[in-house]
């Protein structure tokens, strides 16, 4: 379940166009990434990065609790309109969940 837990994070984080809060998630991790003077993480001109699998289930906990408060994930209903050959037209509604 774990495995499944940090999928759906880094998918959320995927969606993160806030800078604030990119940072705020790191902020939270911090703690675990940082032992012993050695850092876990890498920093470069594209950001930081680090393997979510170096949390803590607490700290993948809060991460996913902030980021539930700040993200969206409600579904969206689309309706399209398929065209057949012969000038039929099908309407169909869609449901898009997002995850």
């Amino acid at each position: 379940m774990i495995r499944d837990r940090i999928i759906k994070i880094n998918d959320m984080i995927k969606k993160i166009k806030d800078k604030q809060l990119l940072k705020d998630v790191f902020n939270i991790a911090l703690p675990d990434l940082q032992s012993n003077g050695d850092n876990k993480y890498s920093v470069n001109d594209n950001g930081i990065f680090f393997d979510l699998k170096l949390l803590s289930d607490k700290t993948l906990e809060r991460i996913e609790d902030l980021l539930k408060q700040n993200i969206s994930t409600e579904s969206e209903s689309y309706t399209y309109s398929m065209h057949c050959s012969d000038d039929d037209t099908m309407e169909k509604n869609i449901v898009i969940k997002k995850k």
